[in-house]
């Protein structure tokens, strides 16, 4: 019983918007100088709609990147949730760089260094929890990423299709 009430606090006390978060349904992570807030934004998108999905989420709230895996881990869990505890795939904000599009995997344009952070804060290359292959730029136009809730790692896709959603981010306050 004391277990599950310490858990039970834990969870009140990370999830609280005193903490800086817009409300209780966000989730704050502290990076190294500042915290951060997630929520995942459920809204049938394709890539080109994050943006303002996030933006009519939350102000200056912004498709996310991800500083650490556990950080993605989190986040898939929670996204995995708000879809209704189905899986899916949810855009995220990380796009190729310019010298790898066009490209596979090449001794320039690894799974470290071939996509960057479009968040404008989020920074370094340890929340590029890559699952499998990914990313494979299969048919090389596969140009931004996606949090896969059932692979339980990012991918890469072309932003075309249709996913239920999108992680958003925020500075907490």
């Amino acid at each position: 019983m004391f277990i599950f009430w310490l858990f039970s606090l834990i969870i009140l006390v990370h999830a609280c918007p005193q903490r800086g978060c817009p409300d209780v349904t966000w989730q704050i992570f502290n990076r190294e100088n500042y915290s951060w807030c997630m929520k995942t934004a459920i809204s049938s998108i394709q890539q080109a709609e994050a943006a303002q999905t996030c933006e009519n989420l939350y102000a200056n709230s912004k498709a996310t990147g991800f500083q650490n895996a556990q950080e993605v881990l989190t986040m898939i869990a929670q996204a995995r949730a708000a879809n209704s505890g189905a899986h899916g795939r949810f855009y995220v904000g990380a796009e190729r760089v310019e010298n790898c599009i066009g490209q596979k995997l090449t001794a320039s344009c690894t799974k470290l260094s071939s996509f960057r952070w479009t968040d404008g804060v989020t920074s370094g290359t340890a929340g590029f929890v890559w699952e499998g292959v990914q990313p494979n730029n299969w048919d090389t136009i596969q140009n931004f990423a996606y949090l896969d809730t059932e692979l339980k790692g990012l991918g890469d896709g072309n932003g075309t299709l249709t996913y239920p959603g999108v992680i958003c981010g925020v500075k907490a306050v």
